[in-house]
């Protein structure tokens, strides 16, 4: 009977040692190829994204060396306009948070809040597309292919 005692925790000890590991691998891979799936571990700094255009990070990743340079210079010289936008978007998906939040839930409050996010994503990404349209203008063809691949390529799940 001890014998099968044993057996039978050291089966589990080994499953769960698996299970660990298979736990530990995925986070790591994950993390690693950035996708983001870190269970809130680093995540304290979020990134304000603007809908459909690469980061300046993806940009840097897939551009050809030669290419950064201009990407910097770009992002120095648009960083006064942008940073307070993006500050102005942050502020206005806190409040949508808050009306979310709000009991008894406010509609007209919520409808507001929503309006000024909208505004407030509107000329944000104006910005941001200025910045972008600078950018392929100063890009080779071969570098403005890879950028858009990646305006249009899907991420998988």
């Amino acid at each position: 009977m001890t014998a099968n005692l044993r057996k039978s925790v050291r089966l589990l000890l080994i499953a769960s040692l698996a299970l660990n590991l298979f736990v530990v691998g995925a986070v790591a891979t994950s993390w690693i190829a950035g996708h983001g799936w870190s269970f809130g571990l680093g995540a304290e700094r979020q990134r304000v994204r603007l809908i459909g255009l690469p980061s300046p990070r993806q940009l840097r990743a897939i551009l050809p060396e030669r290419d950064h340079p201009a990407l910097e210079a770009l992002r120095d010289q648009h960083r006064p306009e942008i940073r307070p936008r993006l500050r102005a978007l942050i502020e206005a998906r806190e409040q949508v948070a808050a009306a979310v939040r709000a009991e008894p839930l406010d509609r007209p409050a919520l409808e507001a809040a929503l309006a000024h996010l909208r505004e407030t994503e509107i000329v944000a990404a104006g910005s941001v597309h200025e910045m972008f349209a600078d950018l392929m203008e100063r890009l080779d063809p071969e570098s403005r292919a890879k950028v858009a691949d990646t305006l249009v390529r899907r991420r998988r799940k």
